[in-house]
């Protein structure tokens, strides 16, 4: 099928899976739903490496002929545009709230009257559906669907990563913490037995040093500057 029909395929399917899961692991909340989605990931890697009709570790080759690299890129740039506008609109919109009173206060914001579990999972499956679309580009990028790739625990760490390094909250968030650690992958490629680990001492620098992420520093900076220029500037009539 085509590249466009693909993806959106793929997307589905990955809204689909995620539609099946959410009544068991929106039972956990907090540590227990991390540890919970990872066990799942590496429940899905081994079924696919034990179950024959996924090529086991190797995985499944796509035998077609794979659009080049460059013809790919339309495609991630309409992705790229796709989740931006999701996550602009319903932050201008009523549903933002409601997001953050379930992600601050499960609890309290069934007690004012939210439907907590169809919040969750509105933005579960609209999530999964943009990361099912972007596992089938990866796809096609490399040519093979292996377990170990799709979903190896750097695949999590990275995304993490991505989400906390850019700043949590932010719109540009995710856009500024992608190019980071994408050209920090490439930085210590060859260095794939430390891969995670300085990984993870930058993450853990970023949550004790800038909490709200490279973003949220860069604002805080600026308005200290406008803060100080303001301070600067010499009151009306002064000599």
């Amino acid at each position: 099928m085509p590249v466009a029909a693909a993806l959106i395929v793929s997307g589905l399917g990955a809204a689909l899976l995620a539609a099946v899961v959410s009544p068991a692991v929106f039972r956990l909340r907090g540590l227990y739903f991390t540890v919970g989605t990872l066990a799942l990931g590496e429940a899905a890697r081994l079924f696919m490496i034990n179950v024959p009709f996924f090529g086991g570790a190797s995985g499944i080759f796509l035998d077609v002929t794979l659009p080049a690299t460059g013809a790919l890129y339309p495609y991630a740039v309409a992705l790229l545009a796709l989740a931006t506008l999701i996550v602009s609109l319903y932050t201008r919109t009523r549903f933002s709230v409601i997001l953050r009173s379930v992600r601050d206060d499960e609890d309290a914001a069934a007690q004012l009257g939210v439907r907590v579990f169809r919040i969750k999972f509105a933005a579960f499956t609209i999530a999964s559906f943009l990361m099912g679309a972007a596992g089938g580009l990866q796809a096609y990028k490399l040519g093979a669907i292996e377990p170990y790739g799709m979903f190896g625990l750097q695949w999590a760490v990275n995304v993490l990563a991505i989400v906390i390094i850019g700043g949590l909250g932010q719109r540009a968030g995710a856009l500024v913490g992608t190019i980071f650690v994408v050209v920090l992958n490439e930085l210590i490629a060859s260095y794939p037995e430390i891969h995670t680990a300085i990984t993870g001492v930058i993450l853990i620098a970023v949550i004790r040093f800038a909490p709200k992420g490279l973003v949220g520093l860069a604002e805080d900076a600026f308005r200290r500057l406008q803060l100080n220029l303001h301070l600067g500037t010499p009151a009306a009539g002064a000599p």
